[in-house]
């Protein structure tokens, strides 16, 4: 389903509990690529500023300080900090970013990707980096949150539907 410019606001204003700042070019990206509109509004949001480079580097700031042998000594660890914000700084801080579930708590995972609108280069091959992602976090499958209507059609599919809440 495709939805109009009017339709897209609309889906968006009756679900608010899922709601994230998504824009109407991120959202045609995804739309163009067949995903269903419910999981784009439960899994994307469009960042800008600084929000990307906290989304990727918070982590890694984060081991850090707590790889510091005496309290208060993480202020002081700005050389490592710079190394991880100069990683980014070639990165356009606009475009979307896509995280699910982690499948082993059922929290909202860490793990995610962000898409630059103007990808940084790679040092080594000077090629872009279509896809960043969070630095010092483990890596997880994409489990994508899903409406329970979807949710309900894949348990309908597998022969699932009566064990499904």
């Amino acid at each position: 389903m495709i939805l109009s410019n009017d339709s897209f606001v609309n889906y968006l204003n009756d679900n608010h509990s899922q709601q994230a700042t998504i824009s109407e070019r991120h959202y045609r990206e995804w739309i163009e690529s067949a995903v269903e509109p419910a999981i784009i509004a439960l899994n994307l949001e469009s960042l800008e500023g600084d929000t990307a480079l906290e989304r990727l580097s918070e982590n890694a700031i984060e081991s850090i300080g707590a790889a510091q042998k005496t309290p208060h000594s993480h202020q002081y660890a700005t050389a490592p900090v710079a190394k991880i914000f100069n990683r980014y700084s070639d990165m356009s801080g606009e475009g979307w970013w896509c995280s699910g579930m982690d499948v082993l708590t059922g929290e909202v995972s860490q793990w995610g990707c962000f898409k630059p609108d103007r990808p940084r280069l790679s040092q080594e091959k000077l090629k872009p980096i279509k896809y960043e992602h969070p630095a010092k976090t483990p890596t997880e499958i994409f489990a994508l949150r899903v409406s329970y209507r979807i949710g309900l059609k894949i348990a309908e599919k597998q022969g699932l539907k009566d064990d499904y809440l």
